[in-house]
């Protein structure tokens, strides 16, 4: 054996070992490297958790002032039905034992009643009928969570009935029982149906957001906001529109059977249309899910 030949032979255990001594200080840097950027990752993941528990708290501090800010449903069914109550008692000594309860289409009177009864009806039912819907929203925890425009347009409608209810009082049932012929104002009656039984209920179902107590009933499940929020929007637009429809009959149509049918369609119709719509925006969602599935299982196999 040469000498170039064994010297080789005694510089290959020492490469060997600079070799493994350099991978393992490559192993250990690349995992300490490894184990450096995990730590950053986590503590990046921290520090994002921390930011978004603090917007959660933001959120739930302006949920809060903002509940404290929003509309009590409860105050203008009591404060209408006082007022009614009021006037109702001031106005028993000019008002005949018997009063009108039902009208023929020409406005005649013809079911008549206990001046009790006439007189206080109204208010009674200016303060049940919210209170039932209080009482139904009180046990809807998606109701109890929604704030700021959402919660206003919730008390709105709620406080609605007795807002509608007021209005017709003071401005078509006393007047009418009131006047020497007792007959029915149907124009303010109308009119009143329209501003607040259509127009008002359709602005305030815009801001509505998903629950199972308020609003047009969807046939889709309320985790759907998106659904919930298009049929509303368009269910809102479509009882304003009707409610200003409404009006501009209710002031230039004469006084008729005609008057009383027309009415009787637009007014009810409006709903069931809203209920036709949202129906059909559900389906078609329902539909547009059940091709997307196909497809998706098509793509698969």
């Amino acid at each position: 054996m040469s000498a170039f030949a064994l010297c080789d032979l005694q510089l290959t255990p020492a490469r060997s070992s600079i070799s493994f001594h350099r991978s393992t200080i490559a192993v250990g840097h690349r995992a300490g490297t490894v184990l450096q950027r995990r730590g950053e990752r986590e503590r990046e993941r921290e520090r994002e958790r921390e930011r978004e528990r603090e917007r959660e708290r933001e959120r739930e501090r302006e949920r809060e002032r903002s509940m404290t800010r929003r509309k009590n449903p409860v105050v203008l069914p009591i404060a209408f039905t006082v007022t009614s109550v009021v006037v109702a008692v001031s106005r028993w000594s000019d008002i005949p034992e018997k009063v009108p309860l039902w009208w023929s289409a020409h406005a005649h009177p013809l079911v008549y009643g206990p001046r009790w009864l006439g007189l206080f009806a109204f208010p009674f039912l200016q303060l049940v009928i919210p209170y039932i819907l209080y009482q139904v929203a009180c046990h809807d925890q998606r109701l109890q969570r929604q704030s700021g425009e959402a919660a206003n347009a919730v008390a709105n409608i709620i406080a609605l009935p007795s807002v509608l209810l007021f209005s017709e009082y003071v401005m078509a049932f006393l007047p009418s029982i009131s006047s020497s012929s007792m007959d029915f104002l149907p124009r303010p009656f109308t009119a009143n149906l329209a501003i607040w039984g259509l127009f008002w209920l359709g602005y305030n179902l815009r801001h509505v957001e998903p629950n199972s107590s308020i609003g047009v009933p969807t046939f889709v499940p309320l985790s759907r906001a998106d659904v919930w929020a298009r049929a509303h929007r368009r269910s809102g637009f479509t009882l304003m529109a009707f409610g200003i429809l409404l009006f501009i009959f209710s002031l230039a149509c004469p006084i008729g059977l005609g008057y009383m049918i027309v009415s009787l369609i637009i007014w009810p119709g409006s709903y069931a249309l809203v209920l036709l719509d949202s129906y059909m925006i559900c389906t078609i969602e329902k539909s547009a899910l059940v091709r997307a599935g196909t497809l998706y299982r098509q793509g698969r196999t």
